[in-house]
């Protein structure tokens, strides 16, 4: 089960290696509300993700790392 989360959420990682992390975020109708990308550092890594704007409800999130894919699910409350 995510953790819901109101105005802001973390996503934490951690790479294996140096590698182009690109993080896209599309609501529950498919539609891209959130894309990032940059080089980043092998090791522990969080990007903050503002959702001041969004509507309530379930997000998806795609996180790649070089050949590295992780995915899940995300909810935002009031």
């Amino acid at each position: 089960t995510p953790n819901p989360f109101s105005a802001s959420t973390t996503i934490s990682y951690e790479l294996s290696q140096n590698a182009e992390v690109q993080l896209s975020i599309h609501n529950k109708l498919g539609q891209l509300v959130y894309k990032y990308s940059e080089e980043q550092q092998q090791g522990e890594q969080q990007l903050q993700w503002d959702t001041q704007g969004l509507a309530e409800g379930v997000y998806y999130y795609i996180l790649k790392a070089g050949n590295e894919v992780s995915n899940g699910k995300m909810v935002k409350v009031r």
